[in-house]
């Protein structure tokens, strides 16, 4: 499954960077491509909280410069390095054999520098799987909400199967938590 509609990067192809990079109103073409990015970022939420969380602050931080009243030219390549950039976060789960769904939890699992020092991928990879796996057999209504205990005691179990840091596995419950409800809500 991907990170959402497509349709936001095919709007968003390089003729039409380059037809809106042509517009003599830089504020205009600035403002279509801000709110496109918006929008993507907003699909990306729904799907992988990580790649969310990171994005979300990247744009912000865009979106101060731009209403700080700096160059919106410079604005308008920024945001467009900034969606080459989301786009190659979104599809990198393809290199390493994730579906979207592997790849938003293999996400979670190595949001922590520490963790990706300590840990071989392919072990990070094999508990991706296993979590989307027992997302979903298990996934019906409210899943997330009704078995909350006993699918963090699955969770740990997990964790510690591979050996996961125990030190970061409290964070990675909580947040292999919220992609659970994410990815309920979405399977719905």
């Amino acid at each position: 499954t991907n990170a959402g509609s497509q349709e936001t990067f095919d709007l968003l192809n390089e003729d039409n960077i380059n037809k809106l990079r042509a517009l003599p109103q830089k504020n205009i073409a600035t403002n279509i491509l801000m709110r496109a990015m918006k929008d993507k970022v907003e699909q990306v939420k729904q799907k992988n909280i990580i790649v969310s969380r990171a994005f979300s602050e990247k744009l912000q931080k865009i979106i101060e410069k731009y209403n700080n009243r700096n160059d919106e030219k410079d604005v308008f390549e920024v945001l467009v390095e900034f969606k080459h950039e989301l786009l190659k976060a979104i599809e990198s789960g393809d290199e390493i054999d994730l579906t979207y769904e592997e790849k938003a939890f293999f996400d979670v699992l190595t949001a922590d520098p520490e963790v990706i020092a300590s840990m071989e991928d392919d072990i990070l990879i094999k508990i991706a799987k296993d979590l989307t796996k027992t997302v979903k057999e298990n996934m019906c209504p409210a899943w997330h909400e009704r078995k909350q205990a006993q699918a963090k005691m699955h969770i740990k179990k997990l964790l510690k199967k591979y050996d996961y840091p125990p030190n970061k596995s409290e964070k990675a419950i909580e947040d292999v938590m919220e992609q659970v409800k994410l990815q309920c809500v979405e399977g719905m």
